[in-house]
């Protein structure tokens, strides 16, 4: 699914959608926390677990609505709890990880609002896992004002 058009309909239109969106506005935001969330899920700073097909259903592919509320089946919210660990777990769990997805959403809000992102046809994502997980040789993307 292309996750653009479902965030443009959840920042909806009008005075609303040409402010740039705060903390306030995370409630109002659910499909920037799912796409966050699942961004995390595909391309975790340093944890795999995130791929396992036992723990996701099609783990390779982007569906952001694995996260909404009532999801079902293995994307559902009582999957083990070690099968979604983006910013680790446990005593060492990182503590900027509520912050972090925090601003991801509200970024990630603010960015689609005036902007189209696309990728490039025919690049190939590859990771490099380094002190965090990375685009190898980056991720070109085409850039469109909206």
């Amino acid at each position: 699914m292309d996750g653009a058009p479902a965030l443009a309909r959840w920042l909806g239109t009008g005075s609303a959608a040409r402010a740039a969106p705060t903390f306030d506005d995370l409630e109002r935001l659910p499909y920037a926390r799912m796409v966050a969330e699942e961004s995390m899920r595909l391309y975790p700073p340093a944890y795999v677990f995130s791929r396992r097909a036992d723990y996701w259903t099609e783990p390779d592919t982007f569906t952001p609505e694995r996260f909404a509320p009532g999801a079902s089946g293995k994307d559902a919210a009582d999957r083990p709890k070690h099968a979604y660990l983006p910013f680790g777990g446990g005593p060492r769990i990182c503590i900027g990880n509520s912050f972090a997805m925090m601003e991801h959403a509200i970024v990630l809000a603010a960015a689609t609002r005036h902007w189209r992102l696309e990728s490039i046809p025919g690049h190939i994502v590859r990771t490099e896992p380094r002190i965090t997980l990375r685009p190898r040789g980056g991720l070109p993307m085409r850039v469109m004002r909206r």
